[in-house]
């Protein structure tokens, strides 16, 4: 996420991030993390690598590690009261010793992330501007698979959007958020040879499986 550390700060603050591991604890994960889990439940991953990219607490890392459906985990998220929150999680779960966890922006400590077998972005595509960098950086780091969740580009959701990001530039939060055009998502991940092979829908939210890299190699 291409966001300033001002603009972090105010809008994943530590209250908001024990906000949402309470909620997790409570109701389990959110409806765009379900979904992810369901795509990524059909695979073959065993033994496999997750790179968690915009992790915030967490959760899917947290699940997919307890669940056995990976063996180890690098979270990237550029909030550190997120990060302290899901480092506190991990230990409390005995998944410490599964789990590395980096502070910072995706496009700045990319270099020193090995590349894994699944790579997650939960509700992060819409928080970068920069749809292409971001994407051809994630292509670079998946051997076989990428789960994203994004808005649907719909008038309605550009519209409640456009509103978020007038409510919080009134308040003076510099956060602003993206609806990028699906259409756009789906050819740049083809232009990093990566295509969609499983879609779950909302009202709000599209969940996309993306298959690329080793494993389509080893079927060509």
């Amino acid at each position: 996420m291409n966001c300033c550390e001002t603009a972090l700060d105010r809008q994943f603050s530590p209250k908001k991030a024990q906000a949402d591991l309470d909620r997790y604890l409570r109701d389990g994960p959110d409806a765009t993390t379900r979904a992810i889990l369901a795509l990524v439940s059909a695979l073959d991953l065993e033994g496999a690598t997750l790179l968690d990219i915009g992790s915030g607490i967490g959760v899917l890392h947290h699940e997919l590690l307890s669940n056995g459906s990976v063996r180890t985990a690098t979270a990237i998220e550029p909030s550190q009261a997120y990060v302290d929150v899901a480092r506190a999680e991990a230990e409390r779960r005995g998944l410490t010793s599964r789990t590395v966890l980096k502070k910072g922006e995706f496009q700045d400590v990319a270099d020193d992330v090995w590349p894994a077998d699944l790579v997650t972005l939960d509700r992060v595509l819409c928080c970068d501007p920069d749809l292409e960098t971001l994407v051809s950086g994630v292509a670079t780091k998946s051997k076989r698979y990428v789960a994203a969740s994004y808005p649907n580009d719909q008038w309605y959701i550009k519209l409640i959007w456009w509103l978020g990001n007038v409510s919080r530039a009134l308040i003076r939060n510099p956060f602003r958020a993206f609806v990028h055009p699906v259409a756009r998502i789906d050819a740049t991940f083809a232009a990093a040879a990566f295509r969609r092979i499983r879609t779950i829908k909302s009202f709000v939210w599209q969940i996309a499986l993306y298959e690329g890299g080793e494993q389509l190699e080893e079927e060509s």
